[in-house]
This record gives structure tokens, sequence and C-alpha cells, in this order.
């Protein structure tokens, strides 16, 4: 949901979402796209250490592999620009891949001495000082990379991006045993445990290979799909709340359809009256004591506008849902409590003249990103010979 540079986090949603993917899928994040990164980065890094200023050499380095992504024809167009970043900017995309990825080659322990990305580029630079002093010694010391990303080929960025994003069996064994170690029992690696390609689902819980994951992990899922239908209620019911004000204030920007607005609402109650049993019996209680474990920061007013939802959900209590007093008045408060009214679209008319009446997103918690890192494990195992 929070990958689209236009989407504000309305209702204050993120840190609960942000939670609950990272239980799932820990290490990933929403600017990730191919597994291979993983090994390209270090690769750079360790080319960029050898430069007397290795903060600009890799800056350099990863623009020029962005050039030759978008250039190198030997590899097939489809692979090699499928989750490339950069392919509509070029090289002088903001963000870089190395930003992108550093949770992930952290989390996953590649990057073996922690650290941002200058506190790499001086230890690989270490690594070597050493290797070179003396290499006996240097293989006593844990290296800032893990051994598993392997050496790159003298001819890389040079003649070849060394097959693009395809991983070689060896490293796709490789990256999954990184997962197997470092996130065990996590939904990431049961999935890419599976013998099974995915599916292609919508979302996590939709996925046929996550019916068997562990328990935790199951749990988690339905407590993942409990807080995406609340969450996208609250847009819902918030973006027909902005686009009334804005027809009312007369501004025409972008188009306003108050009945497809209201369609979607009531398509969202169809599909949370056929899931009303996710709220049977559910102790929320244990839900906010879960999300506050791994963010204290989460906070009251945050529990009690989603209850207000998940109480909805539970009663289904969905007739009459758009034009309900009370939800629209949770909605309205909860928009200037997170903004104060000088940023609120309800409240102030110039942050609402720049309201662009975007549809709300499926919330499914990285699952994009993460299918795409799956399946490029998947093809490097051979459980999956289909290209991207």
């Amino acid at each position: 949901m929070f990958s689209q540079s236009e989407t504000v986090d309305e209702l204050g949603g993120r840190q609960a979402f942000v939670a609950i993917a990272d239980e799932l899928f820990p290490g990933t994040s929403v600017l990730q796209s191919r597994a291979r990164y993983l090994i390209f980065i270090p690769w750079l890094c360790r080319r960029a250490a050898a430069n007397p200023n290795p903060r600009a050499k890799l800056d350099r380095l990863e623009r020029t592999l962005i050039g030759k992504f978008l250039e190198d024809d030997t590899v097939d167009a489809a692979d090699r620009l499928t989750g490339l970043i950069g392919r509509e900017a070029g090289p002088k995309v903001k963000q870089l891949p190395s930003t992108a990825y550093w949770s992930g080659l952290t989390r996953w322990e590649i990057l073996q001495r922690p650290g941002t990305i200058s506190d790499a580029l001086l230890s690989t630079t270490a690594d070597l000082r050493r290797r070179n002093d003396a290499e006996e010694l240097a293989d006593r010391v844990v290296s800032t990379w893990h051994p598993g990303v392997g050496v790159a080929p003298k001819d890389f960025l040079d003649g070849s991006i060394d097959g693009g994003f395809e991983l070689r069996t060896g490293e796709a064994a490789w990256l999954l045993e990184r997962w197997q170690r470092t996130a065990e029992g996590s939904l990431l690696t049961h999935l890419a445990e599976s013998e099974d390609p995915l599916t292609g689902a919508a979302a996590p819980w939709l996925e046929p290979a996550a019916a068997d994951a562990p328990a935790r992990m199951r749990a988690v899922l339905l407590d993942a799909e409990r807080f995406s239908l609340a969450l996208e209620g609250g847009q819902r019911l918030y973006r027909l709340l902005v686009a009334e004000e804005y027809l009312r204030a007369g501004l025409q920007g972008v188009p306003v359809d108050l009945d497809a607005i209201r369609s979607g609402i009531d398509a969202w109650v169809d599909r949370a009256a056929a899931r009303h049993q996710l709220f049977d019996g559910w102790d929320t209680a244990e839900f906010w004591s879960f999300l506050r474990s791994r963010n204290p920061r989460i906070s009251i007013p945050t529990e009690k506008f989603f209850d207000a939802w998940f109480g909805t959900l539970r009663r289904q209590a969905f007739e009459g849902l758009a034009d309900d007093t009370s939800l629209r008045d949770i909605v309205d408060a909860r928009e200037v409590a997170l903004k104060k009214p000088s940023q609120s679209r309800l409240k102030n008319p110039k942050m609402l003249a720049a309201w662009r009446g975007n549809e709300p997103p499926l919330i499914t918690y990285r699952w994009a990103q993460v299918c795409q890192l799956v399946n490029d494990v998947h093809r490097g195992l051979g459980v999956v010979d289909v290209r991207p």
C-alpha cells in the first residue's frame, strides 16, 4: 500500500502495517523488486571500496548498473527490465538499489557487520587491506560480506551484467539458506521452501502455499487480513468524505463519481460480510499487544480508531455504512488529529484542492515484492520454469 509515492497514511495505519509485514516477511521492503540485487550490491561495494572516495564511486557504479540493464540486449528483456530500479528514470533515478535493499542485506546477515552504507564501505576497504597484507590472517577475520555472495566476474559492468536478474542455482540455494537461518519460521521462508510455485494470488492469505505455514504465521496472516479489511473500510469512507467536500467546494481538478465511490464501499461490504467469521471470538487486546511488542509507539488513539472498525466488522453493522454518522465522525476526527487542521483535506481548502482522487489499494503487506523475490529463488532452484 505505502509503496506509491502519492499514497499518504491518511488514517495512521502505517505502523501496524509495518509491524505485520515485518513479522510475515522480515527484511523485505516495498522498494525491493529482484532477488539478485542482494548479490549485485555487495559486488559493487567491493569494487567501490578500492576507490579513494568509495561512497561517490558506489553511486556511479549503481547508476552504471542501471544503464547496463537498459542497454544489454544479450539478456532477455522480460527478465532484465522486470523489477529494474530506474527502468523509467534511467541512471538519473533518485532511489538507488543499495538504499532499497539495505534492510534485507542487514536482516538476512548478508552484510555481516551491520551499519550504514558508509560504514560498510569503510569496513570493506579494511577487508581489502587485510587481504592484501596477510592472506592467511584475513581468512580468520569475519569479512563485511557473507562469502556466499561470491566474486563478481572480471568483466561485470565493463562487458556484461552477468546474465541479468536470473539467479544461478547456487545463488538461489544460498539465498534460501540465508532466509532459513535468519528468518526461520517466517512466511517468507516457508514460501521459498515450498516445492510448488506461487499461484499469483492477490494477497498472502489467498496463497495456497500459505495454508500449511507454521501455526504462528497462520495466526499472523489472519490478523493481517483483519487489519487489511478494517483499514480499507476506513480508507474508502474517508475517500467518500473528501469527494463530497471536493464537490461542495466546486473543485474540478479531478473527475469525481460519487456513485462509483459508493459502489466501491458496497463491494468492500460484500467482501467483509463474506469473511465475518474472521472476527468471531477474536481477541483485539492480544492483537494490540502483539503490535506494541514490535512497535511500542503505536498509540491508544490508533487502537481506538481501528477498534471501532473491528467492532463494525464483528457486528456486521453494514447497513447504510456509507452514511453512518458515527463512522463518518470517527474518520473525520482521525484525519484532523493526525494531520492537524492545517494539513487536513477536510478542513483546509488548499489541501482539498490537491487531492488526486485515488482508489484505495488492496493492503497486502509487500506481497507483490515478496512474490517476485520468492519467484526468483524458485526459478533458480528449478521450482518454476516460467519467466517473470
